[in-house]
């Protein structure tokens, strides 16, 4: 409920704070252990099959970014070429 007047003639302004505070690991992890997944073939198959952008559309409501680094958001991020 974003739209009313004051919003609509200028009085409140709607803006989007970027949070860069560092971010904590969120994810699927394959317990390797297991024998499905201790081939490496496999897993590699896994990560080329995953659509990041679908599963963030259909099951996170568009909620997440893709990170670039293990660090995102710290001292520490992973920053151009390895």
């Amino acid at each position: 409920r974003y739209d009313f007047p004051a919003v609509r003639d200028g009085r409140v302004k709607r803006d989007v704070v970027p949070d860069e505070t560092p971010s904590g690991a969120q994810g699927w992890f394959l317990n390797t252990r297991r024998d499905k997944f201790k081939d490496r073939r496999l897993r590699e198959a896994l990560i080329v099959a995953f659509d990041f952008e679908w599963a963030n559309a259909s099951l996170m409501y568009g909620s997440y970014q893709r990170t670039h680094s293990v660090f995102q958001n710290s001292d520490m991020m992973a920053e151009g070429k390895p």
